[in-house]
């Protein structure tokens, strides 16, 4: 694979945030979220492209398989350019480009298993583009085994790092990924409880019901959750907020102008690389800001069964 340095030095083997290009403008938006990502924590970027999908106002797929040779090209090319546009704003980050011969879903779950990030953009068919995530962003945010970030067009806001809890052990490692992401951005974090009097929150998760249980209740398990997980002095300003309402929807109104939202999904007992969760699945959908999905080592345990080897048709020179 061909590597576009920006810098004259050696190579350093380096943690690699991978990003799903289509040639949309979802995908545009998404690597430079990526490419900004990068170059706070000190990471390359590999950009991965499927030849065989249809790019985005290029030949239709049926031209591609008529003349596999040219339509690889037209895809090499078009990732090449979208890369170096990118590229040219962020010269201390190294970037490279893969080009794949299966599907990007199948191939950005794989290449998951060693990155610490797969980045996608959220581009849907249809009427209603809240609704509409893309089989290809649904697929990977599913199955990806690290973190996973949907970035939506034109959403991406200036305000906090948003993190939902409920003290389970997967929203206790979204809230540590939240205050680091928070840190390297130099934003406050802004941590959330949502709760309800039929699903009362403590600092270890939902209790059975309590006809006692008052807002200052919740206060204080939120108090208790965020000191468990970032000590008495986290080293950023953090705001807490424990609000009586449905998980998704609090999550999805604070999420309007924040610079990203962070969720941690339950793990199943089985297939766990499958289940998101109700209260992610809707975030997922509908929310505007780009959305984290954390994921924790032991995530990484299950193997997804649609999954197969990353076959390179080509490898492009970034």
């Amino acid at each position: 694979m061909r590597t576009l340095m920006a810098m004259d030095d050696e190579e350093v083997d380096m943690e690699q945030v991978v990003v799903g290009f289509d040639g949309s403008r979802q995908a545009l938006e998404a690597l430079r979220w990526a490419a900004r990502e990068a170059e706070r924590r000190g990471w390359d970027v590999l950009v991965v492209q499927s030849w065989r999908e249809r790019l985005v106002g290029e030949r239709p797929i049926i031209e591609i398989w008529q003349d596999p040779e040219a339509g690889l090209r037209a895809v090499q090319a078009a990732l090449d350019d979208a890369v170096d546009t990118v590229a040219q704003d962020h010269p201390a980050v190294r970037f490279s480009s893969l080009v794949v011969g299966e599907r990007a879903d199948r191939a950005l779950v794989e290449l998951s298993a060693e990155a610490p990030m797969v980045v996608v953009g959220a581009r849907g068919r249809g009427g209603f583009s809240s609704l509409l995530l893309g089989s290809v962003s649904q697929h990977v945010a599913s199955r990806a085994s690290c973190t996973v970030v949907v970035v939506r067009t034109g959403t991406v806001g200036d305000g906090d790092v948003v993190v939902g809890v409920d003290g389970s052990d997967a929203s206790r490692r979204a809230l540590s990924w939240a205050a680091e992401a928070a840190r390297q951005s130099q934003r406050r974090l802004k941590v959330v409880l949502a709760w309800s009097y039929l699903l009362p929150e403590s600092e270890h998760g939902l209790e059975p019901f309590r006809a006692s249980y008052t807002a200052a209740d919740a206060r204080r398990a939120l108090e208790t959750i965020v000191k468990e997980v970032l000590g008495s002095d986290p080293g950023l300003e953090v705001e807490l907020e424990a609000t009586c309402d449905l998980a998704a929807r609090a999550l999805i109104e604070r999420g309007g102008d924040a610079a990203l939202l962070v969720v941690g999904p339950e793990k199943s007992p089985s297939r766990a690389w499958l289940d998101l969760g109700s209260v992610t699945l809707q975030v997922l959908h509908h929310v505007s800001c780009p959305l984290a999905i954390v994921r924790s080592v032991q995530d990484r345990s299950g193997t997804d069964p649609e999954a197969s080897d990353v076959s390179e048709a080509s490898t492009g020179g970034r």
